[in-house]
């Protein structure tokens, strides 16, 4: 842990590499993953809480990696998306709320993840948009409750989809623009429903390309 004021080699044959929070993650040229760093709640996914000071194989085969705040993910070749790391809010997909320290599996045939803070969505290759997490605000699309602890489908023929804290929105294949979350300052809690909308709700047509700030 002390600093290294020169380069050192730590991998071979790296195709990628995310740097968030303390944690690293690096794809090899043959997809495997390997991880280490910052390791509090597991987001290395080596089954551990130690930080972890040399690269571990976590996975095989990955074909895309994130980090975002203390949660980790990857997509396999196969479209298979893993999930582990930080759970406060269900944001794993696993089914609980607590820290997942190795990869699992949450979905099958995906073909774009995307998470921010405690809320994540992924859309499939069918065009599939399912979404999960932390909820407080309807940005997780679900009346399930203020945590969604599993995927839930909520729109079909999705292009792309953009999460930023409480507010979401979707780009679907047709140019449709949905939007869900936080209609109110997202710095105040949400007193009642007009506050926030809950399920996706068609806002424009002939929609090139959008994004959601909220900072």
């Amino acid at each position: 842990t002390n600093d290294q004021h020169t380069p050192v080699k730590v991998l071979e044959n790296v195709k990628e590499t995310v740097l968030e929070n303390d944690t690293t993650a690096a794809i090899t040229e043959d997809g495997d993953l390997y991880c280490w760093g910052y390791n509090k709640y597991g987001q290395v996914g080596n089954g551990a809480t130690d930080n972890q000071l040399t690269p571990v194989k976590v996975l095989e085969n990955v074909k895309e990696v994130y980090l975002d705040f203390y949660t980790a993910a990857a997509i396999t070749e196969s479209g298979d998306l893993y999930c582990w790391g930080f759970n406060f809010a269900g944001q794993i997909g696993n089914g609980s709320t607590v820290n997942q320290l190795t990869p699992v599996k949450v979905l099958s045939n995906v073909r774009k993840f995307c998470i921010d803070g405690l809320t994540s969505a992924a859309i499939t290759e069918n065009g599939d948009l399912y979404c999960w997490g932390k909820n407080s605000w309807g940005q997780a699309g679900s009346d399930t409750g203020y945590y969604v602890e599993k995927p839930v489908k909520i729109l079909e023929n999705v292009k792309d989809v953009n999460i930023d804290d409480v507010t979401s929105i979707a780009l679907t294949e047709n140019v449709d623009l949905y939007y869900w979350g936080a209609k109110e300052n997202p710095n105040d809690p949400a007193e009642d429903i007009d506050d926030y909308q809950i399920i996706p709700v068609k806002v424009m047509d002939n929609v090139r390309e959008a994004k959601v700030f909220n900072h």
